[in-house]
């Protein structure tokens, strides 16, 4: 999450009416967000999303990081607190202490090949912290042009989400993944 102007988070915000909960869970690599500073240096970020029960979950997160595939590797735990609203989720954070963040899902494609994942937190003093993840099913969407970025920015933007620190997150040909120990 990362520190932006203004006291609240945009009212324009629109999460998806619906997500099936049966095709959305699986690996996904993190293509581009505007995410965490201290995750600026990695790469072949992927998230494995796994339900553990019907309204919570483990998000599992890996990147590689100073060439050291998994160098950070951590698990978030995440709940549905509504079963009749699954793309407003919440995800707890990388301490105990802390409130939980917001998982708000605005899209997935057809075929759940990409998701746009969205969160905003309020805090005192006129700031927010918020983040945006694009996520793929195919580490190279970006590259093979799978994804139309500058649609999804657009879609954002009109609902008020500052797209100006998106940035891709590097996803090159020879990535090692936790998940399957392959170089993909």
């Amino acid at each position: 999450l990362n520190p932006a102007s203004g006291s609240s988070c945009p009212s324009g915000i629109k999460v998806l009416d619906d997500v099936d909960m049966k095709r959305y869970p699986g690996i996904w690599y993190e293509v581009a967000s505007e995410n965490l500073s201290f995750l600026s240096g990695c790469s072949c970020s992927q998230f494995d999303y796994k339900m553990t029960s019907a309204n919570t979950y483990d998000d599992h997160f890996s990147c590689t990081t100073g060439g050291k595939p998994s160098g950070i590797s951590l698990t978030l735990k995440g709940q549905i607190p509504d079963l009749s609203k699954p793309a407003v989720q919440k995800e707890s954070p990388l301490s105990s202490w802390l409130p939980t963040a917001p998982y708000l899902i605005l899209e997935v494609g057809k075929e759940y090949e990409y998701a746009v994942v969205y969160a905003c937190v309020a805090l005192p003093f006129g700031s927010r912290v918020e983040t945006t993840y694009i996520f793929a099913r195919d580490p190279q969407a970006l590259t093979k042009k799978l994804i139309d970025m500058d649609g999804i920015k657009s879609r954002l933007t009109a609902m008020g989400v500052d797209v100006s620190l998106i940035k891709t997150v590097p996803q090159p040909s020879n990535c090692t993944y936790p998940s399957d120990n392959l170089v993909v």
